[in-house]
């Protein structure tokens, strides 16, 4: 389990500090197919949220599933006099099988996956954010 609260940052954000993200749900359900689902957002302000969902599927496949969620007040570019909070969200889900895959594949898998947005000043970032595929 994460520790309660947990450090956050997020560049541009809380004057370069860190977030303290504090738990404030968790919910499991039982039986065949077993999934938690815990909810942090941080203490101060309710800027960031952060979700992490464990679900067990039917095919025995083992879902984590991470979200990210920055909330803003953002002003509506069709009627500069309306504000109102609005959201990003960036996730990344590990979807394996329960047996054939150790840590050290998935911690590569995720390892390769962020030096490729990352790389040459998150150029691929930009270009998932500008619809190219």
């Amino acid at each position: 389990m994460f520790p309660d609260p947990f450090s956050f940052t997020l560049a541009g954000y809380n004057g370069g500090s860190a977030f303290n993200m504090a738990r404030v749900s968790q919910t499991s359900t039982g039986g065949k197919n077993p999934s938690t689902t815990t909810t942090y957002k941080s203490v101060v302000d309710d800027l960031v949220y952060m979700t992490i969902t464990h679900t067990v599927g039917k095919d025995g496949r083992i879902r984590s599933l991470i979200q990210v969620e920055l909330r803003k007040i953002v002003t509506n570019p069709l009627d500069s006099t309306k504000q109102d909070y609005d959201s990003v969200i960036v996730s990344k889900q590990y979807n394996r099988p329960g047996y054939g895959f150790s840590l050290t594949d998935v911690t590569n898998l995720t390892t390769a996956l962020n030096a490729w947005e990352s790389a040459s000043s998150y150029a691929n970032t930009t270009k998932l954010f500008n619809r190219e595929s």
